[in-house]
């Protein structure tokens, strides 16, 4: 049971990394043109 466990924690921390991954790109791949109007 706990090979299972650490098998379901792996996965959900695998899914958690690839989302902050493509997050990170796709805030990258967001223009610069959105710079805040009080600058």
């Amino acid at each position: 049971m706990f090979g299972q466990d650490l098998d379901r924690t792996l996965a959900v921390a695998g899914r958690l990394r690839a989302g902050q991954v493509m997050s990170t790109r796709a805030i990258q791949s967001i223009p610069i043109d959105l710079t805040p109007p009080w600058r």
